[in-house]
């Protein structure tokens, strides 16, 4: 049986190995929030968190729904430079995780160092992230088909 929670885990553990991060993680959205919902690396830690949308690089990932780079967060003021400060992202890069045409989240990566991410990194990013949508999109329909099975069965009885 699939398992959204283990595969999104499995994802942000590979991103390190797979790129040059330093750690990443799968920000989906909750109202006006980013909310932290699997994490490896210097952001494994914060996992639960709820960051604004709002003065945030992820949040205009989502609102323009199209990949961020920062190739220094301290000289971008796309980004919040707290949050970076807390988890070291010296740099980093957010693209957009889509439900069909919804934009849902982001999986961003960070690292330590400035200047980190290659194009070979980009293109990684892009290519786990439709893999990471794709499993969205089916955990979503795994959970339609659940409710509409539990409606049928209460009107059955």
């Amino acid at each position: 049986d699939f398992n959204l929670d283990s595969f999104m885990n499995t994802v942000v553990g590979g991103m390190e190995e797979l790129t040059s991060a330093t750690g990443a993680v799968v920000e989906l959205i909750e109202g006006e929030d980013m909310v932290y919902k699997a994490a490896s690396g210097s952001v494994a830690a914060y996992v639960g968190i709820r960051l604004k949308r709002d003065g945030s690089l992820s949040g205009l990932c989502v609102s323009d729904r199209e990949m961020k780079i920062s190739a220094d967060t301290s000289k971008d003021d796309r980004v919040d430079t707290a949050a970076c400060l807390k988890v070291a992202a010296a740099s980093m890069i957010c693209v957009p995780l889509f439900q069909g045409d919804d934009v849902v989240g982001v999986l961003k990566v960070v690292s330590n160092q400035t200047n980190a991410f290659s194009e070979y990194d980009v293109h990684t990013l892009r290519l786990m992230a439709g893999v990471l949508g794709a499993a969205l999109g089916r955990q979503l329909e795994v959970e339609r088909r659940r409710e509409l099975e539990d409606k049928l069965k209460a009107i059955d009885e």
